[in-house]
């Protein structure tokens, strides 16, 4: 039943995907519909942005023939990019440089059963015929000085005598050698060419089925079931390769056309611009969902960010509107390479190669077993098995591997129709909007349009004022989370220090308590009638001052107690008793503590709330009023601005109070002088006599006790208390105030876009005015004609989009 529907859904999917490409097309072939882009008047469709639509429906068309979901790799050149697609695939497919790599976006495809990576490119012809040239060009005189420069690399001294020799690339390499060469061949080549001064032919490789394609079993994905559609992973060039500009143009085209994006960011830049460009791209680009692989995570300290944070971080402050929390994975991709490659090897063939013949082999021990891992460890299959495992834990790769790439694999097929219908029901809001502002700007006389591009002068300032008033209402909202977080830091305080006063004075009097037991038996029974007759005091210190003069009384003169009411100290001989102090004072904390924290929370999301109805009514609400107006004016039926209030991603409060009290009780010896009975007749006749004062002799004693001082543990207590707020501010700075203002830039920024875009569509049509009556009535009809199904196409863009969402979600029910 499901291979069916697929097949269904593909069908429509295929049908709405040429008829895109097929209206484009006309667009562009009838004259004065689409023109030449002009400079500072941005038109919704122009000669280039609809070459690229073109483009981006033919490739989706490809995908979705071979019901292919197209995962696009990208990242920054020493973000760990091939490294990640490696642990993914569980083979090394991809060489580790410390330079650009990736000349060609390519295609890593799972093919089952294809143990031996082989890398196919059937259109050589463009980058050989670039080889001839190259070969009469560096025979030239005037390039003698530049192929001289290039002696002192091996790497272009090599490609320079295949060139000279008439060397050529070929259609398929077998073996991760023969793969490795071919792309840093690929990669020198265009390095050489642009030293030559060469155009690389790029734009013979624009479309997905003519680039470099490697065919190879992704290892986790053995042995699972045989779903209708394929997975690909596609490595994508880094916007900051070797500032090679023509990069970027294919970077931005391969985002647009992909199923998904995983964006593999540096864990060790986060708070860096390392990854500025990277992050600009996809938060321009949009549309597919995005996903982020935050490499090299083993890198952090004990103080470092937590997995909660950098999930925190990067969907709050360097993502947001693009990535939600839950698509963010810190992972160690070296780790997860070598576990994932060394357990794809054992499953394989039963034990690892010899690592002098394989050096991975010796990374894997190293990072698995320690340094002191020897040959033998490796001839134990067990115990390597367990060590790749403990290692893979550590890696953190199975959760993404699970929700990201078996996810993936498990749904290919309709998430290709998904991704397709996507940018169906995005290209038919487009062509639409463009095709009615069009007609209606014929329609009109010159002097109505001329009024009406001077309101939508007047639009984009009343765009410019809302932004301002979001910016005011964001700083005033985060003036009101402060001001809160130093009310409870405040309270926090005092109760904390309310609870520490209570459970100290229980110690106290724990304390008095043992040093009464350690007396005479009169002086034990003095001391507790005087205790029970005192009066309750309002503080400890009052308290423990009471108890202080029945001891006094209690004891003769001369006799020592181990006891003093006025410091602010507790000494216990029973070291478990000052450790069971400190665990109920530590738990009576983390109980305030949590309750400041849920307190806290629970007014943060108010404050929130708040902010989100202001911005509705003095943001959104106008927003709807300017579009309402334009739409109004322009006679124009289906262009609407949806303002989506930016999620807001909050830090709970840190708080480890085992950690603040560790060391809060100290261990030390002291003397005390103590009184025992003489040894001698006198003391013995005494006895019988049961004396108080005679027959007794003094002596000293070393004794172990622990000690727990009140202003330790207040200064540990506040100390950690400061660290956990400190930091609070700046946390709601970046989980609040950063991602709103990015999220309300970028909705101004194509809010302010959209608008402009309709002011030079009808800019043209102010310049369409002075042709003549035929050209005007020929360009009006063919309008029409284009717009006929313009409108149906949409409906069934939508439907496709829901059927497809339909059947996803019947998936995942059956899966639970």
């Amino acid at each position: 039943m499901h291979e069916k529907n697929i097949e269904t859904l593909r069908e429509e999917a295929t049908r709405l995907l040429q008829y895109g490409s097929e209206l484009l097309k006309r667009m562009t072939l009838n004259p004065g519909i689409v023109v030449e882009p002009k400079r500072d008047e941005p038109q919704i469709f122009d000669l280039e942005s609809t070459r690229v639509r073109i483009d981006e429906m033919h490739s989706e068309q490809c995908k979705v023939e071979q019901l292919e979901m197209v995962l696009a790799v990208v990242g920054t050149m020493k973000a760990g990019k091939s490294t990640t697609i490696n642990a993914i695939v569980g083979a090394e497919v991809l060489p580790n440089r410390n330079r650009p790599m990736t000349a060609l976006p390519t295609l890593i495809r799972h093919t089952p059963g294809k143990v031996v990576p082989v890398l196919k490119l059937d259109r050589t012809e463009p980058i050989n015929a670039l080889m001839r040239t190259l070969a009469e060009a560096a025979a030239r005189p005037e390039h003698r000085d530049t192929v001289r420069g290039l002696q002192d690399d091996k790497d272009m001294v090599a490609l320079l005598q295949l060139v000279k020799s008439g060397g050529e690339f070929q259609q398929c390499y077998e073996g991760a050698d023969e793969i490795f060469r071919f792309l840093k061949g690929l990669n020198d080549l265009v390095r050489l060419a642009g030293e030559l001064g060469i155009d690389f032919p790029f734009d013979s490789y624009s479309h997905i089925e003519a680039i470099p394609v490697i065919e190879v079993e992704f290892g986790h994905l053995r042995g699972k079931s045989d779903f209708q559609g394929r997975l690909a992973l596609l490595d994508t060039p880094g916007p900051n390769e070797a500032g090679q500009p023509h990069l970027r143009k294919m970077l931005r085209e391969q985002l647009r056309n992909a199923s998904a994006i995983l964006a593999v960011l540096d864990f060790t830049q986060l708070k860096s611009d390392a990854d500025a460009e990277l992050r600009k791209e996809l938060v321009d680009i949009g549309g597919a969902r995005t996903y982020a692989l935050v490499n090299k995570f083993d890198q952090r300290d004990r103080n470092g960010d937590t997995e909660d944070d950098v999930c925190a971080l990067v969907a709050g402050k360097l993502l947001p509107e693009v990535v939600r929390p839950d698509d963010v994975f810190p992972v160690s991709s070296k780790r997860g390479y070598l576990a994932n490659r060394a357990r794809t090897v054992l499953a394989a063939q039963g034990r690892l190669p010899d690592p002098k013949a394989e050096g991975w082999v010796e990374d894997f021990a190293t990072e698995a077993m320690g340094s002191s891992w020897d040959e033998d460890d490796l001839d134990d299959s067990e115990k390597v098995e367990s060590a790749a495992g403990k290692l893979w834990k550590k890696s953190n790769f199975q959760t993404l591997l699970t929700d990201v790439i078996e996810y993936a694999h498990a749904r290919a097929a309709a998430l290709a129709i998904d991704s397709a219908a996507q940018k169906l029901i995005k290209l038919t809001g487009d062509v639409s909007n463009f095709l009615d502002i069009r007609k209606t700007g014929l329609a009109q006389d010159a002097q109505t349009l001329h009024a009406q591009i001077n309101a939508i002068v007047e639009d984009i300032r009343k765009i410019g004022d809302l932004e301002q008033t979001a910016q005011k209402a964001t700083e005033n909202a985060l003036a009101e989370m402060a001001g809160m977080v130093d009310e409870r830091f405040s309270r926090s305080q005092k109760d904390v220090e309310t609870v520490v006063d209570q459970y100290f004075l229980k110690g106290k009097m724990a304390e008095l308590e043992a040093a009464i037991e350690q007396q005479k038996p009169r002086s034990r029974k003095a001391i507790r009638k005087s205790s029970r007759s005192g009066e309750s005091a309002p503080s400890w210190k009052g308290i423990l001052a009471s108890l202080a003069e029945a001891v006094g009384e209690a004891f003769n003169p001369g006799e020592d107690i181990d006891f003093n009411p006025n410091k602010e100290t507790i000494q216990f001989d029973d070291a478990s008793k000052a450790t069971e102090l400190m665990d109920t004072i530590r738990a009576r904390v983390e109980e305030v503590m949590a309750i400041a924290e849920s307190d806290m929370q629970h007014d943060l999301m108010q404050l929130i709330e708040g902010f989100k109805q202001r911005f509705c009514e003095h943001v959104e609400a106008p927003a709807h009023r300017i579009i309402g107006d334009l739409n109004k004016r322009l006679g124009e039926d289906g262009f609407t601005v949806k303002l989506a209030i930016p999620m807001i991603a909050l830090d709970t409060i840190e708080f480890s109070s085992g950690e603040m009290l560790a060391d809060a009780i100290q261990h030390k010896t002291r003397t005390v002088t103590r009184q025992r009975r003489q040894s001698g007749t006198w003391g013995k006749v005494c006895s019988w006599f049961n004396t108080n004062d005679w027959g007794w002799e003094d002596y000293s004693v070393s004794v172990e006790y622990s000690e727990i001082h009140l202003g330790t543990v207040k200064e540990m207590v506040a100390r950690r208390i400061g660290e956990s707020f400190d930091g609070l501010a700046e946390r709601i700075h970046a989980s609040v105030k950063e991602p709103v203002n990015l999220a309300t830039g970028e909705f101004f920024a194509v809010f302010k876009g959209e608008v402009q875009k309709i002011r030079g569509t009808l800019m043209q049509s102010e310049r369409d005015q002075q042709r003549d009556k035929a050209e005007k009535d020929r360009l009006i009809e063919e309008l029409v004609v284009l717009m006929k199904n313009v409108p149906a196409a949409r409906e069934d863009s939508e439907e496709l989009r829901r059927e497809t969402q339909h059947w996803l979600s019947d998936e995942l029910e059956e899966q639970a």
